[in-house]
């Protein structure tokens, strides 16, 4: 009888051991782009691979119809979201410099405040009232709006109307929104960019990230930069301690976080990219981040799964 319940015991332990894995199938298309180049196809695909590896999970990924790629993730348990944002993220990391943000408040403000009159030529004819609030004397945001309004706000201010009105040495400006808060509320702020839109730095100088804790014991990533990177960074710290103003760190065209530089240039290309994140959304950053740059932007259009045989 005690040899019948060993061998059952060893039954079940080994059932557990070697279930077999589920195949998590995932098909991606490419969002603004109808024909995509062979390198950029085959770029995408390692990029994919290299994230999913870093994720820890067994994968096969390739070419599916014409424009497509197909994802075969092979694990007993997963989270979809999680996985979905590893592989469709574009992972665009971006350094800027920022503008004071009382620089552009009168500017924008008068053009919300005059949207309700007959709009000519290239203006956009919105009716609405928006409702804002400036940012902080010296620092980086213009206002804070309504996540709701953020679409037409941006196609105000960014009409060729509108930015003929800039003056010349903002002609250039980039706006970029911030991450909203708990109450809906959204950061606009104003990069110095330049008629390439080519910021000083980017994720390509990246050879190390992972998520960590910061001074307020909440998470977030740690970048290392390399050689290239460091000297550029380095510069770049020195400027803006010296000028007193913001460097904007992005990922997506959004502005994560917008710090100045308060002890001087910052040497040996290490930096922190801070925001409302969870353990998990710093984690999967840090992984997009030391994985490289999708450059076209996925859409996800069939998800299923084929359940264990």
């Amino acid at each position: 009888m005690r040899n019948i319940y060993l061998l059952v015991s060893l039954f079940l332990i080994c059932s557990c051991v070697f279930k077999p894995k589920q195949e998590f199938r995932f098909v991606y298309g490419f969002e603004n782009q109808s024909d995509i180049s062979n390198i950029e196809l085959k770029k995408t695909i390692d990029v994919i691979k290299n994230r999913l590896a870093h994720f820890g999970v067994e994968n096969t990924v390739n070419r599916f119809g014409e424009n497509q790629l197909e994802v075969i993730i092979k694990a007993n348990e997963l989270n979809i979201e999680r996985v979905d944002e590893l592989i469709s993220n574009e992972g665009k990391l971006e350094l800027w410099h920022m503008y004071k943000g009382e620089a552009f408040f009168e500017y924008t403000s008068e053009l919300l405040s005059n949207i309700n009159e007959t709009n000519k030529g290239d203006r956009i004819d919105i009716k609405s009232n928006f409702e804002i609030h400036p940012g902080y004397q010296g620092g980086p945001i213009i206002f804070n709006a309504k996540v709701k309004d953020t679409g037409a706000i941006m196609d105000l201010i960014n009409s060729k109307d509108s930015r003929l009105d800039l003056p010349n040495e903002y002609k250039n400006v980039k706006f970029l929104w911030g991450i909203p808060d708990e109450s809906g509320s959204i950061p606009l702020y104003a990069a110095k960019s330049n008629s390439e839109n080519k910021p000083p730095l980017t994720g390509e100088v990246i050879i190390n990230a992972s998520q960590s804790f910061g001074y307020t014991d909440r998470p977030e990533v740690s970048i290392q930069m390399n050689e290239e990177g460091a000297l550029i960074w380095e510069r770049m710290t020195e400027k803006a301690y010296r000028e007193a103003t913001s460097i904007a760190i992005t990922l997506n065209d959004l502005v994560y976080s917008a710090p100045g530089v308060t002890a001087g240039p910052i040497t040996g290309g290490k930096s922190s990219i801070s925001g409302d994140f969870t353990i998990e959304e710093a984690q999967n950053l840090a992984i997009i981040l030391t994985s490289g740059k999708i450059i076209p932007k996925l859409k996800l259009l069939e998800q299923t799964i084929v359940p264990n045989r």
